[in-house]
């Protein structure tokens, strides 16, 4: 294919080559010559690709495509209080919503213990907005904060997402910084369920006056931002504000709560935080094949890849470097420890047709 897009004549080539030359000779030109363009053709691909994400406006995209049962801080993810104290892992399952990009990709975050805090970091911001959008379903209910966004040194809390409720039902909250929660009005939200939630932290010039707003999504997921947030606006004149946006934080406060998170998406747009897809995803795992844990040092695995035949890896030149044939099954183990640290292209020969993603090998 992209040999016709830049539509290189390997016929022309060797009749091009000087007719004196011996056949052997015309031939090992050729294949330099195809070498050459067959290297040139993958970095193409590479550029191709990487743009189609670049295109996409999210800064951050978490699905916790990792091991269930690790830590988060094996996974990317720096431990800012408590570290190694019940420390936050890996569910062994991924919440689902309707129509939501990051639905059912990999597993969740489980908090349900008091002690380690974790936090991911992603592109400063510095002013504008900033949507983090998430799924979350809570099965045991203990009253408190447990997401929030902050600088990347995670010292100020702001944009804190609370809980509270008793039996079966409970009721989001949000507060600007350490000041009085307030929360949703009307009907209860109910344990066990699975919600969407956006935050929205809005930078406003000056001191002290930045703002949060709270959506809760419980049905079709609005495609432009509702006029009118779930809470909010909030703002809180005694509240220093971010100076830089840069981080998400997950916390753990407490042995009775139970609350799974998965499918991050921080964005400055609405668009891009709830309804734009990125270079690697697809709507639904159903049929698409997940590659974790990335960046990956020792084992690549592909999970969901029943309807794979076959796996082959190339380095950045073009050079396959590892060719795997595949039974139907769930999850594919592929040892990459002896591979050079760099980027590299997945190759899936499926019952549905060829998937390309990149991968990066640390």
């Amino acid at each position: 294919l992209i040999f016709s897009i830049i539509n290189i004549d390997f016929h022309g080539i060797f009749n091009d080559i000087a007719p004196a030359f011996p056949l052997e000779q015309k031939i090992c030109v050729l294949m330099k010559n195809y070498l050459y363009f067959m290297r040139l053709s993958v970095a193409i691909l590479i550029a191709i690709l990487l743009n189609l994400e670049g295109n996409c406006q999210t800064l951050l995209n978490e699905n916790f495509n990792y091991v269930s049962g690790t830590c988060l801080t094996a996974n990317g993810w720096k431990a800012h209080d408590d570290a190694d104290s019940n420390s936050v892992k890996v569910s062994s399952t991924g919440l689902v919503f309707q129509g939501y990009p990051s639905s059912n990709i990999g597993l969740s975050a489980l908090l349900a213990n008091k002690g380690e805090d974790v936090n991911k970091t992603f592109t400063t911001v510095s002013s504008g907005t900033v949507f983090c959008a998430f799924l979350v379903q809570v099965n045991a209910i203990a009253t408190d904060y447990f997401l929030h966004l902050a600088a990347t040194t995670v010292v100020s809390h702001r944009g804190r997402v609370f809980i509270k409720g008793t039996g079966n039902s409970f009721i989001f909250g949000l507060s600007k910084g350490s000041g009085t929660p307030v929360y949703t009005t009307g009907s209860p939200f109910t344990k066990g369920v699975t919600y969407l939630i956006v935050l929205k932290y809005s930078i406003v010039e000056g001191v002290k006056n930045d703002v949060v707003s709270l959506y809760v999504i419980t049905g079709l997921i609005p495609g432009t931002e509702p006029s009118i947030p779930t809470i909010g606006p909030l703002a809180d004149a005694l509240e220093t504000d971010l100076a830089k946006v840069s981080a998400v934080a997950l916390r753990q406060y407490s042995p009775n709560q139970n609350i799974l998170v998965d499918g991050i998406r921080v964005a400055s747009k609405w668009e891009d935080a709830v309804s734009a897809l990125t270079g690697n995803e697809e709507p639904s795992r159903t049929d698409n094949p997940v590659l974790y844990p990335v960046p990956v040092s020792e084992e690549l695995i592909v999970s969901n890849a029943r309807n794979v035949t076959m796996i082959e890896i190339f380095d950045f030149t073009g050079r396959k470097v590892i060719s795997v044939k595949t039974k139907a099954t769930d999850n594919i183990k592929i040892p990459v420890n002896q591979l050079s640290p760099g980027l590299y292209i997945l190759r899936l020969n499926t019952s549905g047709g060829i998937k390309i993603i990149k991968f990066i090998k640390s």
